[in-house]
Formats: C-alpha cells, sequence, structure tokens
C-alpha cells in the first residue's frame, strides 16, 4: 500500500467552486447560513489533540493493543511447555535413609543359659537415573551404605558395607529412532512455532484493522466536509429562494422545497459528525494503552489523507507469496508435520522391543573383624569406599529381552487412524491453496476496479458539475425551474458522496491485498 498519503484537493476545491455559483443567477453573492446549526464548525476538543500517521497508529497499537498483548501471552505458554517437556531428560536423584533395630526371642541353650540377641542396622542410598535424549537409552547409578551391628555372634562387628551399581539400557529397535518422551519434545516445539504464527497472524490482522479504521476516520471526516458543503449550498439556496418569494418572481412552494433540501443537509451533517466520533472511538481502542489517564479525553486527527495513484500489481508474485508464506498455510503444514509424529510414534509401538541391558556392581564390606583368642583386624570405610569405587570385586551382567506383540494392536489400529487423518489435513492443505490462490485473485482484480470505479466516478462527477453549471444557467434565463435545479444539485451531492467512498474503498482494497499475501 502506498505510504505516503496525498487529498484529492482539486476534487474538493472544484466542488466547493460550484457550490459558490449554486441556487442562484450568476454572478449572485453568497451569503452566511442561517443560524448555526450542524453546519456550523464543530466545538473545540476537550482533551489534547493527537495527530497520528496511519504508520504511526499502526507502530502504536502493536505496542498498547491489550488483545495483542493478550495473543503474546501464547508463546510464554508454549515456552513454558517446552521446558515441562525437556524436563523428561533431567537427571533425577532419590536419597533413602533407613535404621532398623531388631530385638530376638530369648531362648534356652543346651547348657541351661539363656541367650538373646539384637542388631541395629543402618542403610543410605543414593540413585542418580536420567533418560537420554538421542538413541532412547537411559541409566541409573546407584551408590548405598550399610553399618550392621549385633549383640551375637558375627565375622564383622560392626559391619560396615558399601556397594556400587550401573545399570544401562538401549533400545535396538522398538523406541530407538523415536520415543514418548521425544515425541513430546518436538510436539512441543512444533506448537512453539505455531504459538508464533498465530502471534504473527494476530499482528497482520491488528495491523489491517488499524488501517481501515484509519481509513474510516478520514472517509468520516471527508464526508462531513462534502455533507457541510452541501449544507451550505442548500442553506444558500433557501435564502434566495426566500428573497425571490418576497419580490413575487418566485412561487412560495420553492421555500418548502429549499427548507427540505436544508433539513435533507442537516441529517446528513448530523450523521458524519456521529461517524467520526465513532471511528475515532474505534481507532482508540487500537491504538491507545488504556491505562493512560487520558485515554478518553484524547481527541484523535489524522494526519494522513486519502491518496490515488494507478495500481501496478504483479498478480504471479503475490499468490507465489502467500502460498510461500501465509500464515495460516504455515500453522496448517506444521500441524501436518506434528500429525507425521504421532504416526511415526505409533507405528514405534508396533515393532518388537529388543533392549540391550548391561549391569555393573561392585561391593565391599569390612568393620571390626574378630579372629579368635581374643584378637580383632579392622577394616576401616575408607578401605571399603576404595575397593567400592576401583572395582576390587567387581559383577558383570549383559543381556538382551525380545518382546513380540501378537495378533492386533492398539497401536496398528492407531497407526491406520493417524494415516487417515493425514490424508484427511493434505486435502484439506490443498484445498486451503486453492483458496489462497483465489483470493489474491479476487483481491488483485478488486484493486483494478476499484481504482476504475474511482476514475468513473470522477468523470461522472465533473459530468454532473457541468451539467449543474448549464442548469444554473438556464435558471438565471428563467429556462428551467427550482425543482430541476435542486435535482441537480443533489445528483451533485451524491456523486461526491460516491467518489469518497470509492477512494476509500480503494484504500482497503489495497490494504486487504497485502493482507491475503500474509493471512487470511
Amino acid at each position: 500500500m502506498t505510504k505516503q498519503l496525498v487529498t484529492p484537493v482539486r476534487h474538493l476545491v472544484t466542488a466547493m467552486a460550484v457550490a459558490c455559483v449554486a441556487a442562484g443567477p450568476a454572478g449572485a453573492q453568497t451569503g452566511a447560513p442561517q443560524g448555526a446549526g450542524p453546519g456550523a464548525p464543530q466545538a473545540a476538543p476537550s482533551g489534547p489533540v493527537l495527530m497520528v500517521s496511519m504508520e504511526q497508529a499502526v507502530e502504536m497499537a502493536l505496542e498498547s493493543n491489550l488483545g495483542l498483548r493478550a495473543s503474546r501471552l501464547d508463546t510464554d505458554v508454549a515456552d513454558q511447555s517446552i521446558t515441562a517437556a525437556r524436563a523428561a531428560f533431567l537427571p533425577f536423584a532419590n536419597l533413602n535413609l533407613s535404621r532398623n533395630n531388631a530385638e530376638s526371642q530369648t531362648v534356652t541353650n543346651a547348657d541351661g543359659t539363656r541367650t538373646n540377641s539384637s542388631s541395629t542396622a543402618l542403610n543410605g542410598s543414593t540413585t542418580v537415573s536420567q533418560f537420554l535424549p538421542w538413541l532412547g537409552g537411559g541409566y541409573q547409578v546407584t551408590w548405598g551404605g550399610n553399618r550392621n551391628s549385633t549383640s551375637g555372634l558375627s565375622t564383622f562387628n560392626p559391619q560396615l558395607g558399601s556397594n556400587l551399581s550401573i545399570a544401562f539400557q538401549q533400545p535396538l529397535w522398538r523406541d530407538l529412532s523415536i520415543d514418548q518422551n521425544r515425541a513430546g519434545l518436538e510436539t512441543s516445539q512444533r506448537n512453539r512455532v505455531i504459538a508464533d504464527l498465530r502471534v504473527q497472524q494476530s499482528v497482520v490482522q491488528l495491523d489491517t484493522a488499524v488501517r481501515n479504521t484509519y481509513l474510516s476516520l478520514i472517509a468520516a471526516i471527508e464526508r462531513n466536509k462534502v455533507a457541510n458543503e452541501n449544507m451550505r449550498v442548500a442553506e444558500e439556496s433557501l435564502r434566495q429562494a426566500r428573497a425571490r418569494v418576497e419580490v413575487g418572481v418566485s412561487p412560495e412552494i420553492e421555500i418548502v422545497e429549499s427548507e427540505a433540501q436544508v433539513e435533507g443537509g442537516r441529517e446528513a451533517v448530523i450523521q458524519s459528525e456521529a461517524d467520526i466520533q465513532t471511528a475515532k472511538d474505534s481507532l482508540r481502542r487500537l491504538i491507545l494503552d488504556p491505562s493512560r489517564p487520558d485515554y478518553w479525553q484524547v481527541d484523535l486527527q489524522p494526519a494522513d489523507t486519502i491518496s490515488l495513484s494507478e495500481p501496478s500489481i504483479d498478480v504471479e508474485r503475490a499468490i507465489a507469496n502467500a502460498l510461500a508464506n501465509r500464515l495460516d498455510l504455515q500453522q496448517q503444514r506444521r500441524a501436518l508435520e506434528i500429525t507425521d509424529l504421532n504416526a511415526r510414534l505409533s507405528d514405534n509401538a508396533t515393532k518388537p522391543s529388543v533392549d540391550l541391558t548391561v549391569n555393573f556392581r561392585s561391593s565391599a564390606f569390612g568393620g571390626t573383624q574378630f579372629l579368635g583368642g581374643g584378637e580383632t583386624a579392622t577394616i576401616s570405610y575408607g578401605n571399603v569406599l576404595a575397593d567400592t569405587f576401583t572395582a576390587a570385586f567387581p559383577s558383570w551382567t549383559v543381556g538382551v529381552s525380545v518382546g513380540l506383540p501378537i495378533g492386533p494392536t492398539a497401536a496398528k489400529a492407531g497407526v491406520a487412524q493417524l494415516q487417515v487423518q493425514q490424508r484427511q489435513q493434505l486435502l484439506t492443505l490443498r484445498e486451503a491453496e486453492l483458496q489462497v490462490v483465489e483470493q489474491v485473485r479476487a483481491a488483485a482484480r478488486e484493486v483494478e476496479t476499484s481504482y476504475r470505479r474511482v476514475r468513473a466516478l470522477e468523470r461522472s462527477r465533473e459530468a454532473t458539475e457541468r451539467q449543474l453549471e448549464a442548469e444554473e444557467r438556464r435558471f438565471a434565463v428563467g429556462l428551467s425551474t427550482t425543482f430541476q435545479l435542486q435535482s441537480r444539485q443533489s445528483q451533485l451531492f451524491t456523486a461526491r458522496f460516491l467518489e469518497v467512498q470509492a477512494i476509500i474503498g480503494h484504500q482497503r482494497a489495497l490494504i486487504n491485498f497485502e493482507r491475503v499475501q500474509k493471512t487470511q
């Protein structure tokens, strides 16, 4: 769309020049309107005046619009979903501590003595486990320590123990290329892209809404100018009709007809003034921060006006751009990627599970050892830990486990369902692409049509002006009636309104042409 807007001053000046000689003989002097009325200048705004261009209005909306702020929060929600999905691959630590005290029942020995025993056990362990974000593997590392003491006979009393175990599991078929955790992360990442596309879509929609509302305000102001000018002409016509009736040149009915025309013009002015305030409130809601204290008092005034230039549109290039970059099409493609991912996950569940497991264990114990004859030997806990972590007494286990699904499973049904869904989404995408081409072609056609319509209405208004000039000359020499003159004036009023509406419509067509290349 053209960034620099230029008022068609030539049109308005021509229309006003014609209006100055309307409803009276050639050379008649224009008098002031009777009374203030709606045609009088509007009262000064109660709040500060804020002059904004269309581009400034768009920038303000992108900063302040509440709807866009809310839309941007969707990306924050999607970011948290990614964080939650990644948490599945974070290490998880678990700590266990326990103490056990046991008293055995008293027993009578063969020599008649009675004995019982008691024991105390302290156990602690720490486990760290993690699912790896590649190839579906996972590991678990556990270290445990214990201290056991008993009042009975024991080789070590107290006995100090330590053990270290490492387990690793690696899928060789099912879950090798994809599993639930990795699919969840990829899905959340694609949903983040979709959320960002939706924000971009909201930006485009807001940009379009601001530009159209800005044009609505300009259109309302232009219509008000035309309505006020029409009102001034009608009041001048009424003044001259009264003068002619007073000198007996015209019948009384002329005054009645002129008064009807004045009241019709007054209604148009009132409506156009209301339209200006409505457009200002609509623009205010889109571009102003509601927290500013003068939100309802500030008077928005457009710094730009209407532009009109011959459009230059490359339809084929616009279609290619839309098919490649339309935000709604990109969202559908991302949704199709998610369906593909779910199909891969379901297909993975139909495969046999073949898992390689490797387990390593290292353990040692020590404490105070009774050797007999009252002699003891002590193996410190430091030595126990050294034996554990240097694998002085290792144990290895390597194995493969195989699981085979038998008969039709829910996973197979899920694969078939997702394949149907994929075909459905592909067809929907192809249909959407056809609609995009149709929309771009229609938007380009509307730009061309609206421009030609403006030019046609411009020529029609110019012809209407010439017809009014001729009718005025006929009226001046008595060859026309007041009714015929007022009919020509009404035709000119209508032509002015139609021309302004057509220019605004052309601007809307340009905005729509830019929009359909980005979103629906």
